[in-house]
């Protein structure tokens, strides 16, 4: 009576066919797939949210699917990966390993069921300033990336690469500048492979999208972070900091013009700092591939 109820309750809220097929999969082939909650626009996706189905399907083996495209009446875990997605929890089976918060005034909506990792330490205070219990363990995902993706053979073409948020695309000036001083212009809706090839191509990444720099990072690339006339309020810094102290990076914002002609140089994180992020990660990882 109470799952017919249920059945009853999604299908008046919304007949969604898309919602129909996959929560009939997740049924009859759970071992298939995983659910995962991240930012998600059907028609265009930027790298980083892009890059929850393309990791976790390598790391898993399994096909993701999105959590929202999914009926309530099956229960299941929902997993949370990459993103600034934590001020969203409000699902029970929710399992995190790796997300974030956006700004310093976030909360969860609803406790998650487990939390395995997040993106940094200032996630993880704001969690337990909440009575949330957190593992100590820390790291964006993406920073995995390099053991599933080798563009280690790519030749190197230009000087900098920059990488905007996908808001500062549009930036007229911006893109004059980067013509003007051949600097490789990197979008943030490049798919993951293209994406990692370009940043590949670059001596120096200089980048006001969160993860311009951690992919750069991950691949042992200088990187820059840079401030540009439509970037986010402060609070949106929040996330930068956060994932800065997975790492123990101390990096500062600069100006485009005064990073590229001032030729500034910050040295990458230590290669034993990355690969124990990575590797607590991995040991910390719900779906991983034995």
């Amino acid at each position: 009576m109470i799952l017919l109820n249920k059945i009853k309750s999604d299908f008046r809220r919304k007949l969604n066919p898309k919602k129909m097929i996959n929560s009939i999969k997740i049924l009859f082939f759970p071992k298939r797939f995983l659910l995962v909650r991240f930012m998600y626009d059907p028609y265009r996706l930027n790298w980083g949210d892009a890059l929850n189905i393309y990791l976790i399907e390598k790391i898993s083996n399994k096909k993701v699917l999105f959590a929202y495209d999914y009926f309530t009446i099956f229960q299941k875990e929902i997993y949370s990966v990459i993103g600034s997605v934590l001020d969203y929890c409000n699902e029970k089976k929710l399992v995190v390993w790796g997300s974030g918060f956006i700004s310093a005034n976030s909360r969860v909506e609803v406790s998650p069921k487990r939390i395995l990792a997040v993106r940094g330490k200032l996630s993880r205070k704001l969690l337990i300033d909440q009575n949330i219990n957190c593992e100590e363990v820390y790291g964006d995902p993406a920073l995995l990336l390099p053991l599933y993706l080798d563009c280690s053979k790519t030749a190197k073409k230009y000087s900098y690469g920059i990488i905007p948020h996908y808001i500062d695309l549009s930036d007229r000036d911006l893109l004059n500048y980067c013509e003007k001083n051949n600097i490789k212009l990197i979008s943030v809706y490049s798919s993951t492979e293209d994406f990692v090839k370009q940043i590949h191509e670059c001596e120096i990444i200089v980048s006001s999208s969160l993860h311009g720099l951690i992919a750069a990072e991950a691949y042992r690339i200088p990187n820059l972070w840079i401030k540009t006339k439509k970037s986010l309020n402060k609070d949106d810094d929040f996330k930068f900091f956060d994932y800065f102290s997975s790492l123990n990076l101390n990096k500062q914002k600069y100006e485009l013009k005064d990073a590229i002609e001032h030729k500034i140089i910050e040295p990458i994180c230590d290669d034993n700092i990355l690969a124990k992020v990575q590797n607590n990660l991995l040991l910390s990882c719900p779906f991983v591939l034995n």
